[in-house]
């Protein structure tokens, strides 16, 4: 998919198990027809966040393999904060352009630069994730959660600060 990427120039490349999804030890599950709810103060952090830089949302999470109308129908079913814009390739996209042999290679580094050369972008980009599965040139925009606590205001300066990199 080709996105019109002049009408956006930051972009948050977001996990989901582990940075919104609250982590269930004991007690019950609150869930809706998506799945288990994501907790609530991990989604302010979130809006904050896009409050604060404008970006826009790709999902780089396992989730996206229910596509991309799924998402934006469980963002805006669930008043979730952001546009929610598109999906990373797979494994198999990955593939398929000659990045990797075998998809048990890939990384989600991969997906995440595959979707980068296929929109052309070159604005300021934020991966968040609790797995460190990136490629060595996307140290300086990944934000590594702790899955124990996902994302909280520890975190909002980092990612705040990668996506307005150079444009004040």
């Amino acid at each position: 998919m080709f996105l019109e990427s002049n009408s956006f120039n930051k972009v948050i490349f977001l996990d989901i198990d582990g940075v919104l999804k609250p982590e269930v030890v004991r007690g019950r599950v609150v869930k809706d027809k998506y799945g288990e709810i994501f907790d609530q103060s991990n989604v302010d952090v979130l809006a904050s966040i896009i409050e604060q830089t404008g970006a826009k949302i790709v999902i780089s999470s396992t989730w996206k393999y229910d596509g991309l109308d799924k998402m934006k129908q469980m963002w805006n079913d669930r008043h979730l904060p952001g546009d929610v814009i598109d999906i990373t390739p797979s494994e198999m996209d990955v593939v398929d352009a000659g990045i990797e042999d075998f998809y048990d290679l890939v990384k989600r580094g991969h997906e995440i630069q595959l979707w980068l050369n296929n929109n052309d972008f070159n604005g300021n980009y934020v991966i968040i994730d609790d797995i460190d599965d990136m490629l060595d040139n996307q140290a300086n925009n990944f934000v590594k959660i702790d899955s124990r606590i996902r994302l909280n205001e520890t975190y909002i300066d980092r990612i705040i600060s990668i996506l307005n990199r150079g444009t004040w």
